[in-house]
């Protein structure tokens, strides 16, 4: 981490090794998306494009997911992943708390027609004398980045439309210049076509679950803007929710065996690992 000026701050690790020698990874948006719909794909799992939820019932002893064209999907279990906007959310929790601008927006890139100026894996964070600034070169020999401007009213999606590509790359120079950085040869290596965004953050809501609906991810708990954790907690949220699931169902399996034999099970179904200390932290309550 570094100050504008070329100032070191400090330096530190993205993460600890897993007692099996497993190290943390950083992978594009694209690539990880691309490999999950594989996968999903892979198993028979149905994937329906261009559905908005518009809300959830119950029906019976399922939940139902109502969407915006009238159709819906019937479940035994909803999983509302659907972000810091969730609308999964507000069903769980009425009175949850609202999203907050934070008095940010972000975009970032891709360059493979940049010279990487540090080992792959190695984040620089720049903050320099107007703006955010971040870059880490990737083993396949690009490089990404991405940039944090103030702004302080909270832009729309038009709002941010109305400036050109071409514009608001002269803008990020401009605001970045001066600083001890490669932003300003990225910035140029990138073809201009961003995605800006507004940066929020969001208190937890008090209720993580409701019914056979369950929140997991930014929809639960939004990480700090930038930080770049809201996808690795979503993981983690999955992974303990599938060995919830796992649980219950063992137990289920238990109490059927128990009244089908006649006796009193002699032992108990282990089914839970102890998760690791930032995932303990965050153990939805109840």
């Amino acid at each position: 981490m570094w100050l504008g000026n070329g100032r070191c701050l400090g330096e530190g690790h993205t993460g600890t090794p897993l007692p099996d020698g497993t190290l943390p990874i950083v992978i594009g948006r694209y690539d990880l998306y691309a490999a999950l719909r594989q996968e999903a794909l892979r198993r028979g799992v149905p994937i329906h494009h261009g559905k908005r939820l518009a809300h959830i019932g119950q029906r019976g002893d399922r939940v139902a997911a109502v969407f915006s064209d009238g159709t819906e999907a019937v479940g035994d279990l909803l999983i509302g992943a659907d972000g810091i906007g969730s609308t999964t959310r507000h069903f769980v929790d009425p009175h949850a708390p609202q999203p907050r601008y934070v008095g940010l927006v972000g975009t970032g890139g891709i360059t493979r027609m940049a010279t990487p100026q540090s080992d792959p894996g190695v984040m620089n964070m720049v903050f320099g004398r107007r703006a955010f600034f971040a870059s880490m070169a990737s083993p396949d020999g690009s490089v990404w980045w991405f940039a944090n401007l103030p702004r302080a009213d909270e832009p729309t999606a038009a709002d941010l439309a109305a400036t050109s590509g071409a514009q608001w790359q002269q803008r990020l120079l401009q605001v970045l210049a001066g600083d001890r950085s490669p932003a300003a040869q990225l910035i140029r290596a990138t073809p201009p076509d961003y995605t800006w965004f507004p940066m929020h953050d969001m208190d937890a809501p008090k209720r993580w679950h409701r019914g056979r609906a369950v929140l997991i991810g930014d929809a639960a708990h939004v990480s700090s803007p930038s930080s770049g954790q809201g996808a690795s907690m979503a993981f983690e949220d999955a992974v303990q929710l599938a060995r919830s699931a796992v649980c219950e169902t063992e137990m289920i399996r238990l109490r059927r065996s128990t009244r089908t034999n006649g006796c009193a099970p002699t032992g108990s179904a282990r089914c839970w690992r102890e998760p690791s200390r930032s995932t303990a932290a965050r153990r939805p309550p109840a």
